[in-house]
């Protein structure tokens, strides 16, 4: 699972470390952002672009030719969940793939999930805009 860092100690660092070192694909990896700066100068709730007071965000990319591999690099990256302790449960939206309505709205939070389901729901009632499928209406 991909996510937004709460902390990073020298625990998460060396799982971190672990799976990033020993990809079983040439063509995976593992991505550490830096967080901060200008988007944590903005109030939460001003945007819906939430959870920006995050440290750091991991990106974990899993990609390989041969079917074959599939097993082995499936497993590889659901163990990478050894770093779920450390994250906050917040996700950069544009990091997560088809994993389900549950990671959308935690890329908002509750809150802002069903403010912006109103304004879908009120401005885009028959849900045109849904090529990403991201908000759906109330």
């Amino acid at each position: 699972m991909v996510g937004r860092l709460a902390d990073l100690p020298d625990d998460a660092v060396d799982v971190l470390v672990e799976h990033a070192t020993n990809p079983v694909s040439p063509f995976s990896s593992m991505l550490l952002v830096a967080g901060g700066g200008a988007v944590v100068r903005v109030p939460d709730d001003e945007t819906a672009f939430g959870s920006r007071t995050s440290p750091f965000n991991t990106h974990y990319l899993s990609m390989w030719e041969d079917p074959a591999e599939d097993e082995r690099n499936i497993a590889y990256t659901r163990a990478i969940a050894a770093m779920n302790p450390w994250t906050t449960g917040h996700v950069y939206l544009n990091y997560i793939g088809d994993e389900g309505l549950h990671r959308v709205e935690a890329s908002f939070g509750e809150k802002k999930y069903a403010r912006l389901q109103e304004i879908k729901t009120e401005w885009d009632p028959d849900n045109v805009f849904r090529h990403n499928d991201i908000i759906k209406p109330a």
